[in-house]
């Protein structure tokens, strides 16, 4: 890494911190690079006492250039990395007074920063005046707007090429009330890439996301802002990106607008078809945290949903555990279980933030660590343990457990509040008491659900002739299996299996060719194959092996997450049957 001496004075004069105040960055304990690469690297830093410094950010950068191993290359540049932080305040303050306006706006809560992403093959030289026509039509005022300082020699060549123009937009929401001023810059978000070919990085009175297609170093070369003393925050979250199944893009960069994700969602055709259906406008060829960021924050503004909730409703807990808590909250978990779903399977350590709360998450595997430190001045979460300092711990870090959650709420000028993952799911519990009213209300629409389909009479036929035999009673054995997706080897398994009482021993794999390609009769289903990323995923488990396996099938009209919408409507909870030789119909439930 270059020296702070050889930067130009046209840097110094950007803000540039001076050589001793970034030595940590090129300190030998720091340069940690190996040669292998693991997955991606998180880090989230958050100060005890709720003050904004900037110390906390350049902790949190330190940390993530441990990390650096894990992340990803392509011919020698960084997958990308990038920082969600706070509004600087002090910078626009500075910036709002030197172009005559009052730097105490900067401290309104009603004051938002937004940094848009500009494609540098877009030729549309308008793009900039539809944005500002947009917000002035939202009745936004629009303060500042400006290109994001940025030292392009500080890229890799293939980064150079693809790198977008970056714009500043700061202003004040004046309409509506308070609690809405979020709502209306995602509403603002959405229009604006849909509107244009521009990517939002982010659009808040909250957070601000400063994100690069290369690595640690990359980035903290790239914006001289984050070197700025004067760039303060109470929050930084911190990721560097490990491709496995996307192409390497600057939007595609973590974190996003509320969360830095680990992992990869293996049911991620599933998660997006039931998020349409929920009203969530997915990101246009975006990654699966892109759209997993996109759910959390649909059902944050749309459904009124807190951060923790949002994250309990994509991540709940597995089935088992489900039956160890209290009846009021297994209640509560099979309603929304019926209203979306676990549709976020796989490998996932999640880092998130909206507002001044933060959630951490880790799947039920643990497949994605997460280690919760303490240390004088922040509490830390990050994927290695060894990122901080131990002089500076209190205690020893700790892993969140396999499907454990932990929520801070920071409490500006005063301290943070620590839930742990039960403490999380009683103010769970407090909130949709809150929401429903009762817990009656859920209750009666759970015990609608048990009511059976066959059980419903139909009209009776009384007084009409039985109808003839249908012909299929006589087609010979091996046909009807046949129709049902029976084959040979299945017989002789089931005949294996019912002599000897166990598996038959057999070799993996399938060496016969593909339907489309077989001269022989091919079932439709054969003709499906699934598309999933598989890293590091371990044989399936017991316990997911319930939920995933299981032949369950939730019929009927979806349980609204909206309390004014729930009415008498069905939902039915049915296990499918399995045709089987010799036994007709035989009810398989969870295998």
């Amino acid at each position: 890494m270059q020296n702070k001496q050889q930067y130009s004075k046209e840097e110094q004069h950007m803000g540039a911190e001076q050589p001793h105040s970034f030595n940590w960055l090129t300190a030998a304990d720091t340069k940690t690079w190996l040669e292998e690469h693991d997955a991606c690297a998180l880090v989230a830093s958050i100060r005890k006492n709720g003050e904004a410094t900037h110390g906390n950010l350049k902790r949190a950068l330190a940390a993530l250039s441990i990390m650096g191993h894990r992340s990803g290359e392509v011919n020698g540049e960084g997958d990308g990395c990038g920082v969600l932080t706070d509004i600087p305040r002090l910078l626009w303050a500075q910036a709002l007074e030197q172009e005559g306006k009052p730097s105490w706006l900067a401290e309104d809560r009603r004051f938002f920063v937004g940094h848009f992403m500009i494609p540098n093959t877009n030729t549309d030289f308008s793009t900039e005046a539809m944005v500002i026509n947009l917000l002035n039509q939202t009745g936004v005022d629009i303060l500042l707007e400006r290109p994001i300082q940025t030292r392009p020699q500080a890229l890799g060549k293939m980064a150079r090429l693809q790198a977008p123009h970056l714009w500043q937009v700061a202003g004040l929401v004046r309409n509506g009330p308070l609690e809405n001023v979020e709502r209306t810059l995602f509403d603002l978000a959405l229009k604006i890439e849909k509107e244009t070919k521009i990517s939002v990085a982010s659009l808040s009175s909250n957070v601000v996301v400063y994100k690069v297609r290369g690595s640690i170093e990359t980035l903290y070369q790239y914006y001289p802002e984050l070197r700025n003393p004067d760039f303060t925050t109470s929050i930084t979250i911190g990721h560097a990106r490990y491709s496995t199944n996307t192409a390497t893009s600057f939007e595609r960069v973590q974190p996003f607008s509320l969360l830095g994700h680990n992992g990869e969602i293996n049911t991620i055709a599933r998660l997006r078809e039931q998020a349409q259906m929920l009203g969530v406008e997915l990101v246009d060829g975006g990654s699966d945290s892109q759209d997993l960021d996109r759910l959390l924050a649909t059902l944050i503004h749309y459904y009124h949903f807190t951060l923790a909730e949002a994250m309990e409703i994509a991540f709940p807990p597995i089935l088992s555990e489900v039956d160890k808590l209290s009846p009021e909250l297994q209640a509560i978990y099979k309603y929304y279980r019926q209203a979306f779903g676990p549709f976020a399977q796989g490998p996932a350590g999640i880092i998130s933030r909206f507002g001044d709360e933060c959630v951490f998450s880790v799947d039920a595997l643990g497949l994605r660590p997460l280690w919760f430190g303490d240390t004088e001045k922040e509490y830390f979460f990050s994927s290695e343990k060894g990122v901080y300092h131990l002089d500076t711990m209190r205690i020893d870090p700790v892993p969140l457990s396999p499907g454990e959650k932990m929520r801070i709420r920071v409490r500006r000028g005063q301290t943070v509040e620590v839930l742990d993952y039960p403490a999380i799911q009683q103010r769970i519990l407090k909130l949709t008491l809150r929401r429903f009213g009762s817990l009656e209300t859920i209750n009666r629409r759970l015990a609608l659900s048990t009511i059976k389909p066959d059980s419903i009479q139909l009209p009776s036929s009384s007084g009409k002739q039985s109808a003839p035999t249908h012909p299929s009673s006589k087609i010979n054995l091996d046909n009807r299996m046949s129709a049902f997706g029976w084959g040979r080897e299945d017989r002789e398994w089931i005949q294996e299996l019912a002599k000897n009482g166990s598996d038959p021993l057999s070799s993996l794999g399938y060496d016969g060719p593909l339907a489309p390609l077989s001269k022989e009769r091919q079932n439709i289903s054969d003709y499906f194959k699934e598309a999933v990323a598989v890293v590091t995923n371990p044989a399936i488990d017991r316990e997911r092996e319930v939920e995933h396996f299981s032949t369950q099938m939730i019929l009927g009209a979806r349980p609204p997450l909206i309390p004014g919408e729930l009415g008498q409507e069905l939902t039915f909870i049915k296990r499918a049957q399995a045709a089987v030789p010799g036994g007709g119909l035989h009810r398989r439930g969870r295998r």
